[in-house]
């Protein structure tokens, strides 16, 4: 190492040191932050292992052992790890992904039976997918406390287990550590989805259905919610609720027009005898509605969105934001909402950062 190298590696770690002696109870999730703040840095290797070894010293002996199992001696990259286990689920060898994926999950579930990430006073853990999930997570719970980002792919190992075991037909297995992946990003629409289509597998479809409803308040997009109204009518069509299974199907429409809605309601006439195939626009809002069915977006998720908005344009983050006032716009149909996107596209282009396209109007 230069004395060039060493001076900023030494500044570097005086600025971490001393923020700890300020903050003591910022403590080890502070110091996961600052590896993977450095991590793609030229320094990123040297400050690992001195956090590493600080977290080492603040680390309760009882919980060292978990700690150095997870941290210090992967045998591979976690990241590494999953990517192995994805490549044989698309290769349709999910049982090489689940043998490559349970010990992985193992560690974590020591750690996290050791009381790592656990809610604290002050503090919450996630590790959420996507930044848009944590603006979804504040709207829905309120929580004002500080989100320690954990930079161990926790929802991550547990999804793809979780898929792994879907592939191999171990639905109730699946449904377990799907939930686990949930814990670390409560707004993840793909986890909750992945959760129903478990259910629907055992054939239990009144399960299968509120957990579909489950789902439904942390969609975001509208393709997203066309597939939320062919679900819901999938599974009322067996559960023999024709007519509302057809409401849904036609109210998906709205949101995204395909071959399978035609497909579905086809289907349900071959099954009851009834054709709903002309059920207007109108009728079916009736229908959802008297019968308490959801349709449309939460209002809840839509404030979360609203703010990320903000948030995105108040950083610049400017592809962020065009895209989240596209998804907006979709949604509700919000006038201002594609006039925000345009202008935003309008900056982007100038700024001659990328050309984009708005996508709404392909």
């Amino acid at each position: 190492m230069s004395n060039n190298t060493k001076r900023a590696f030494d500044q570097t770690m005086q600025q971490i040191t001393l923020e700890l002696k300020r903050n003591p109870e910022h403590g080890i999730p502070y110091l996961k932050e600052q590896i993977a703040t450095y991590r793609n840095q030229p320094l990123g290797k040297e400050i690992a292992r001195a956090c590493a070894k600080m977290m080492w010293n603040l680390t309760p002996d009882e919980q060292r052992t978990e700690l150095a199992t997870v941290f210090l001696e992967h045998e591979k990259p976690p990241c590494s790890i999953i990517d192995e286990a994805n490549r044989n689920i698309r290769a349709g060898h999910a049982p090489k992904a689940i043998k490559t994926m349970k010990k992985l999950v193992r560690k974590y579930d020591q750690l996290c039976a050791h009381g790592w990430g656990k809610d604290e006073t002050r503090h919450v853990s996630f590790n959420f997918r996507i930044p848009l999930d944590e603006a979804i997570w504040r709207a829905w719970s309120g929580d004002s406390r500080i989100i320690r980002h954990q930079t161990e792919p926790f929802r991550e190992a547990y999804f793809v287990y979780g898929v792994a075991l879907h592939s191999a037909k171990r639905y109730s297995d699946s449904i377990f550590a799907l939930e686990q992946a949930l814990r670390w990003d409560p707004a993840d629409r793909t986890t909750r989805f992945a959760i129903s289509e478990n259910y629907k597998k055992l054939g239990d479809f009144e399960t299968y259905n509120r957990a579909l409803d489950e789902m439904h308040p942390f969609i975001t997009k509208a393709e997203d919610l066309a597939d939320y109204h062919l679900s819901k009518g999938s599974v009322l069509t067996e559960l023999k609720r024709f007519e509302l299974a057809a409401a849904h199907i036609t109210y998906s429409r709205l949101y995204v027009g395909t071959k399978l809605a035609f497909d579905e309601l086809a289907y349900i006439k071959a099954l009851s005898g009834k054709d709903f195939a002309a059920m207007t626009r109108e009728a079916c809002i009736d229908l959802l509605s008297e019968s308490g069915e959801l349709r449309g977006p939460n209002e809840k998720t839509i404030a979360g969105m609203r703010d990320y908005l903000e948030k995105a344009c108040e950083d610049e983050d400017y592809l962020a934001a065009i895209q989240t006032a596209i998804d907006l716009y979709q949604l509700t149909g919000d006038g201002n909402m594609n006039d925000i996107a345009e202008d935003l596209i309008e900056i982007v282009n100038m700024l001659g950062t990328v050309l984009i396209k708005h996508p709404a109007f392909f």
